[in-house]
């Protein structure tokens, strides 16, 4: 399911012993996917959107803040999630 922007944050995932390696972010047992351009709420599938960055695409989370990856994701399992 879709989880709160911090998610998307490299210093939120550090700080959680958590870690980004192949579009991933790995955090406990659980692994989000990048989503761009997805639309929901936190806490409900994602719907649209790519697993891809468009190309030259500065991405911001829904607060403004920029990020080097984000968007929502797809976390481990059928049920969808990020930042």
């Amino acid at each position: 399911m879709i989880v709160d922007d911090d998610y998307c944050d490299e210093s939120y995932y550090r700080s959680h012993g958590g870690y980004s390696s192949g579009g991933f972010i790995y955090i406990g047992s659980s692994s989000y996917r990048y989503n761009y351009g997805g639309s929901g709420a936190v806490g409900q599938k994602v719907t649209g959107g790519s697993y891809t960055i468009p190309k030259g695409a500065n991405v911001t989370t829904k607060s403004g803040t920029s990020v080097q990856r984000g968007g929502f994701g797809v976390s481990s399992g059928s049920s969808s999630s990020g930042g």
